[in-house]
């Protein structure tokens, strides 16, 4: 399945929920998150990224003319202490997990969503009592056993 940036991006925008993990004010708008790309490539492994490492370049028209192939597994973090933001392509499940404990843990993530062939994948994170968590209230850095559940 193919869809345009902004649409990809408005998905991205347009999707909190009362059960997510990551409650920090990281929610631009769509025209904000158009400014701070500063990678754009629908093909590769990044597909969009605000990278501060990156000279940002002013993005004209055109965001719709390459589709996105969002089958399989697409991410999106966002990090907190720099405003940076990265949507890429992962290899498979495993590596997914990997990339989402570790992000639960790091207090500098304030966002991490999973696209699975093109569809957003809700999930709670919980602790061994099944007592659902939310990242402002917690440090993150000394959680222990968790469990993900998708809805």
């Amino acid at each position: 399945m193919k869809i345009s940036l902004i649409d990809l991006i408005e998905m991205i925008h347009g999707s909190k929920r009362a059960d997510d993990f990551f409650r920090e004010d990281t929610d631009l708008d769509v025209d904000e998150y158009l400014e701070r790309i500063s990678n754009y490539s629908p093909n590769d492994h990044i597909v969009f990224a605000a990278d501060s490492n990156i000279r940002r370049h002013r993005f004209c028209a055109g965001f719709d003319e390459q589709a996105i192939d969002v089958d399989g597994i697409v991410i999106f973090y966002y990090v907190l202490h720099n405003d940076d933001f990265f949507c890429e392509r992962v290899e498979n499940t495993e590596k997914m997990y990997d990339r989402l404990y570790k992000s639960v843990r790091n207090p500098f993530i304030g966002e991490f969503m999973v696209f699975k062939d093109g569809i957003k994948r809700n999930y709670r994170v919980k602790n061994a009592h099944g007592e659902t968590l939310h990242s402002d209230e917690i440090d993150r850095r000394k959680l222990h056993e968790l469990i993900i559940e998708w809805y």
